[in-house]
């Protein structure tokens, strides 16, 4: 799974079957239910994610566009995961693009091996807690010279 030589910000094309096998290995690697993955989008670069019980079906739902890439199917099997590691309580605590969501978008992205993440494209919270961790990684790594 992994985007050897990725520049940053990038996203690479993703056909539908990719997408699917894609999104079956993730879910075997976090030990979660797969969900559906389905093509309805005409618009690039979007997706939606529909939990279970609320029109996703017994597993959960993810629609991707027509044409789909990479980032936008980390973006969304990170609200399968989220969705399915939240407690009833923590639904109504949790925004969703909150901390609980950022945590598992970060896994995500680790485990497809997407360096190079375009954080530019997240929402303000996603951006600014992923520069934040960036900048206390180079400080982390400065004082170990």
């Amino acid at each position: 799974m992994g985007q050897e030589g990725r520049a940053a910000g990038m996203r690479k094309p993703i056909t539908k079957d990719e997408a699917r096998r894609a999104a079956g290995e993730l879910s075997r690697r976090f030990g979660v239910a797969e969900p559906r993955v389905l093509f309805l989008h005409r618009r690039l670069g979007c997706g939606r994610y529909y939990p279970p019980g609320w029109g996703g079906g017994p597993k959960g739902t993810i629609s991707l566009c027509n044409r789909p890439d990479d980032v936008v199917l980390a973006h969304e099997f990170a609200h399968h995961l989220h969705e399915l590691n939240m407690t009833r309580d923590d639904r109504h605590l949790e925004d969703w693009h909150g901390r609980g969501f950022y945590h598992w978008l970060r896994n995500t992205i680790a485990m497809m091996g997407l360096d190079g993440y375009p954080w530019e494209d997240e929402y303000e919270n996603l951006k600014e807690w992923a520069t934040a961790a960036e900048a206390q990684a180079g400080a982390a790594g400065e004082m170990n010279v």
